[in-house]
């Protein structure tokens, strides 16, 4: 039978843990041996069939694991899993069976928290012996070639180790070289583009959001927030520069105010992202946070202000006071999560995280969290099974003003979800539109949506 690690079985919201799973070589339904709160991978078979040894990790008070400190011994038939080896620091990995039952594996010390860093020191180990050590270890399974002789890789070369030899007696390098050509494209002269006369249009904007009545759009470009009529007969309406930030700062992340006569938007004109509010009048340009301020979102009555910190935690201000508190914390560990959304009746926010299907690698779905802001309680939950927004800075959701829908891009669309008050679905959701969209937010009457789509402005009622 062929034996593999998977995290199949678990909730695609919650996570699952990576178990050892067999199943026959012509297919056939999978039978899962291994279960708990730990992380089994690596498998590799002992030589009578009955039994296979894995790396095994156990979860951590924070969440985590501690990346495989053991090698367990699995029997094939049911049963509890034996403990062969354990270390104290570092982390087991790829471990492989001799004809006689020993085991070959591999040790890395000097780790670090990142998966990205190497370790500092990888040696060869056969039961408690080092067999290898000082070479640069391929982070691959050892082959037994016999019981006596261990096939690794090491200094990017292949070599093979005689167990009871010593020094560099006891090591034969396998000669191997191939030639692989490269083709070199040719190499062709930079054309400078020269400036445009007249003054060409605008290619790309940023974060368009429609206005509460619908009548306008706001949208960054160019480094500055513009005003923008939309709707019926507005085809030839000419854009108004609100702010312009100066070439070294940037500007972005507009939101309307309830009210419809000011905008929110951020800018690192004085250092860290803050949030700044501007009329839209008289374009009037005052602070509202300090710095390290992210995706403003004002409630519906104006009165709290829902934005990030740059770690990603979720807060809520209260505008009057200035106090701030921390209501949810990011899942991610590779980039915050996107804006926040509020409910109809300001108790719950909505906003796009990405949870993590099992605790070995950091992949998961884009999924949507509704946080109660009085109390902290949260729901979790995908657009449809496993299905994933598209991503965490321009899919949304964007809860309609009424509180009765979501709207979100998914598989690059524009899709609408039915909800109730506090945000948990009434219905399946339902596609809009065909083609690629981004950016999706309300009008007032919840019942125009503005989106953008290969960088033009969309309507759709």
């Amino acid at each position: 039978r062929l034996a593999f690690s998977s995290e199949r079985g678990g909730d695609p919201v919650t996570g699952g843990s990576y178990a050892l799973w067999t199943s026959a070589p012509d297919g056939g339904r999978p039978e899962r041996l291994t279960d708990g709160g730990h992380e089994d991978h690596d498998p590799a078979w002992f030589p009578d069939g009955r039994s296979l040894v894995c790396v095994r990790a156990e979860r951590t008070a924070h969440g985590g694991d501690d990346e495989g400190r053991a090698l367990v011994r699995v029997p094939f038939g049911g049963g509890p899993a034996r403990v062969l080896r354990t270390v104290s620091e570092g982390r087991l990995l790829c471990p492989a069976v001799s004809p006689a039952g020993r085991v070959a594996f591999l040790r890395l010390t000097g780790t670090t928290d990142s998966p990205s860093l190497p370790a500092a020191t990888a040696t060869l180990m056969v039961d408690d012996r080092v067999v290898v050590a000082g070479e640069d270890l391929a982070a691959a399974p050892p082959c037994w070639l016999d019981e006596d002789r261990l096939l690794y890789l090491a200094d990017g070369r292949i070599r093979v180790r005689t167990l009871g030899a010593h020094g560099p007696a006891g090591v034969t390098e396998i000669p191997f070289r191939a030639r692989t050509p490269v083709p070199r494209p040719p190499r062709r002269a930079a054309r400078r583009v020269p400036a445009p006369d007249p003054p060409a249009p605008v290619r790309g904007i940023h974060r368009p959001v429609l206005s509460p009545d619908g009548r306008e759009a706001a949208f960054v470009a160019l480094n500055a927030l513009w005003l923008m009529a939309v709707g019926d007969g507005a085809r030839t309406a000419v854009p108004r520069r609100l702010v312009r930030a100066a070439d070294v700062h940037c500007l972005q992340m507009p939101a309307w105010a309830p009210d419809g006569r000011s905008l929110l938007y951020c800018t690192d004109r004085d250092g860290l992202m803050a949030v700044r509010r501007v009329r839209t009048a008289d374009a009037h340009d005052e602070p509202v946070t300090g710095g390290g301020r992210l995706y403003p979102a004002p409630s519906p009555d104006g009165a709290l202000l829902a934005c990030q910190d740059v770690a990603g935690n979720l807060l809520v201000r209260d505008l009057a006071t200035g106090a701030e508190r921390v209501v949810a914390r990011p899942l991610a560990a590779d980039g915050p999560p996107g804006a926040p959304t509020w409910s109809a009746d300001g108790r719950h926010l909505a906003f796009c995280d990405r949870n993590r299907l099992n605790h070995r690698f950091r992949e998961g779905y884009h999924l949507i969290r509704v946080v109660d802001v009085r109390t902290g309680a949260e729901r979790r939950r995908l657009p449809a099974g496993h299905q994933s927004l598209s991503d965490r800075y321009a899919a949304g959701p964007v809860w309609s003003p009424d509180g009765r829908w979501m709207a979100f891009v998914a598989e690059s669309v524009l899709w609408l979800l039915p909800v109730a008050a506090d945000g948990t679905p009434t219905g399946p959701a339902r596609r809009l539109t065909d083609e690629p969209a981004d950016h999706p937010s309300w009008a007032g009457d919840a019942r125009t949506l503005l989106y953008l789509s290969c960088g033009e402005l969309r309507l759709l009622s």
